[in-house]
């Protein structure tokens, strides 16, 4: 449910209208809109009401992209929110057992996403499907991202158990254009070396093979954007990494770890492929839902792919909504843009952080 209004009070009277006791509400908040979130956390406690949520760059409603407000999604709690920093353990002996389904979102800031996602999947492993996204604002400050009925917090995750069906689908659109390359030198977020080279120099003298273009630290960014880093993933698509940052010393930093010794090629894509993505994910993710099930369509899609797409970024929304709607008549898709994109693969199979990914969830429930 879209909220464009920006009265806390007014929110929750709403959402009282039809309130059940194990109903979990979470919070889509346009970076725009994040004022609102003290105010819900304190009215949400005074009405003993679950929730959780995060802050985004924008919001998807329908086939359009929201600059502002807040969207409400509703599920029924099996089990949380848990905080999940770097340094806890989970207690999987508390954890429901009868729960499938996870929802994790995660700051998309934070130092510790490939080591907070690597304990979360250590310690529960492929028993849930995984669902989420990476929370902040653009331009890219280290700030709160993530919430919970606990408070406002960063560099860490959020995990909530759920009794509805996940069936999700995952696909970008990039294509290899040149590699392989090994990442043989790496510090968390920044590679230093490809092929024992200096990575900004290596990648500047690459892009000008590519492009014919002159690069420089001015244009650099711009141009590898357009040619991000694919990591080899047998059996799957690559994993996209966008680059966004070059350090003085030539390093080039990612928004997640690349591990050293990573198999990575140059990536290159258009605006067909990058809208035709989009329906491929959502063919993949209705391919097992049986007829006598609904679906509630939910979206996590990069930033970074509808600044690639510009003007025509409603394309791949109203791609996706006629597909639903010719399979299931009456859908309204809703989501985020996200500063990357969680799920897991099929069968619980590992939780992957994705950027410049299209992610569908089509969260499924018998009809009543």
């Amino acid at each position: 449910m879209l909220f464009l209004e920006t009265n806390a009070s007014a929110i929750l009277s709403t959402l009282k209208k039809d309130h059940k006791n194990k109903d979990l509400y979470i919070f889509l908040v346009s970076e725009s809109s994040a004022e609102l979130i003290p105010q819900l956390i304190s009215l949400f406690n005074q009405n003993n009401m679950t929730c959780f949520g995060g802050i985004f760059p924008s919001l998807i409603s329908g086939t359009e992209r929201i600059n502002q407000g807040l969207i409400v999604k509703k599920y029924t709690l099996k089990d949380g929110p848990y905080i999940v920093k770097n340094d806890n353990n989970l207690k999987y002996e508390s954890i429901s057992n009868s729960a499938k389904s996870c929802f994790l979102f995660i700051d998309g800031l934070s130092e510790n996403i490939v080591s907070i996602i690597e304990n979360i999947y250590n310690q529960l492993g492929s028993k849930y499907d995984y669902f989420g996204g990476g929370c902040g604002t653009i331009p890219l400050k280290k700030a709160p991202s993530v919430f919970t009925n606990q408070g406002f917090f960063s560099d860490c995750a959020i995990l909530c158990f759920v009794e509805e069906d996940f069936h999700l689908g995952i696909q970008h659109g990039w294509e290899r254009v040149y590699g392989p390359i090994i990442a043989t030198k790496t510090e968390k977020k920044y590679i230093e070396e490809f092929n024992w080279e200096n990575a900004t120099e290596f990648y500047k003298n690459v892009l000008e093979e590519l492009t014919g273009e002159k690069v420089n630290n001015e244009n650099f960014i711009p141009l590898a954007q357009a040619y991000p880093i694919g990591i080899s993933k047998e059996g799957h698509e690559d994993i996209i990494r966008d680059p966004i940052e070059i350090t003085a010393n030539g390093a080039v930093k990612f928004p997640c770890h690349v591990l050293e010794n990573s198999v990575l090629y140059l990536m290159k894509s258009n605006s067909e492929q990058i809208i035709n993505s989009a329906k491929e994910a959502t063919k993949l993710a209705v391919s097992n839902i049986d007829s006598d099930q609904e679906i509630e369509p939910f979206i996590m899609d990069c930033f970074s792919r509808a600044s690639f797409l510009s003007e025509n970024y409603t394309a791949p929304l109203k791609q996706t909504n006629e597909l639903l709607i010719d399979t299931f008549n009456t859908i309204k898709l809703e989501g985020a843009l996200s500063l990357g994109e969680i799920s897991s693969y099929e069968n619980g199979q590992y939780i992957e952080f994705f950027n410049k990914t299209f992610v569908i969830n089509a969260i499924s429930k018998f009809k009543k």
